[in-house]
């Protein structure tokens, strides 16, 4: 599977366990990106993305803004939010913010890759 994934997340252990599950799962083409306000440098620059999976939670932009801020880049960008536990979003809020999906963190390996393929499907 060739599609171009970008993973937004400042935890680095999660995005070396992402990468792997994805890779393991037939996906090759995957950036990492620790840093919300790079990955958006990165879009406003021309990058394109099939995908973007976002972390709620991070230092510098949290998702809900993050996602807000590639919708307005590029609109045509499916994203799945992941989140640990969010007093700020739950699924409903995540959806109406424009995001295709939600996940909750930790997440079944198998459940995961066959969400991010789903949404793909759908683009």
């Amino acid at each position: 599977m060739d599609n171009k994934i970008i993973i937004i997340d400042d935890d680095l252990d999660f995005l070396k366990i992402v990468t792997s599950h994805l890779l393991n799962s037939g996906f090759k083409n995957i950036r990492t990106e620790d840093n919300s306000i790079t990955a958006v440098s990165l879009l406003e620059k021309g990058e394109v993305f099939d995908i973007a999976l976002i972390d709620m939670t991070m230092p510098e932009m949290t998702g809900d803004r993050l996602a807000k801020e590639i919708l307005g880049i590029r609109p045509d960008t499916p994203i799945i939010l992941c989140t640990g536990f969010s007093e700020k979003t739950d699924e409903k809020q995540a959806i109406k913010m424009g995001v295709a999906d939600y996940i909750e963190k930790p997440f079944d390996q198998r459940d995961f890759a066959l969400k991010v393929r789903k949404v793909l499907d759908e683009k």
